[in-house]
């Protein structure tokens, strides 16, 4: 069970600064259209 947690942790961390970066990307996206409009 160590083991598993040990090999998904490091990814889980990787993933979840990705979802990050992902959602910051797409809110700043949409916040330039809404000043656009």
């Amino acid at each position: 069970m160590f083991k598993f947690w040990a090999l998904i942790c490091p990814n889980l961390e990787l993933l979840l600064h990705l979802f990050v970066q992902i959602l910051d990307f797409y809110l700043k996206k949409k916040m330039i259209n809404l000043k656009i409009k």
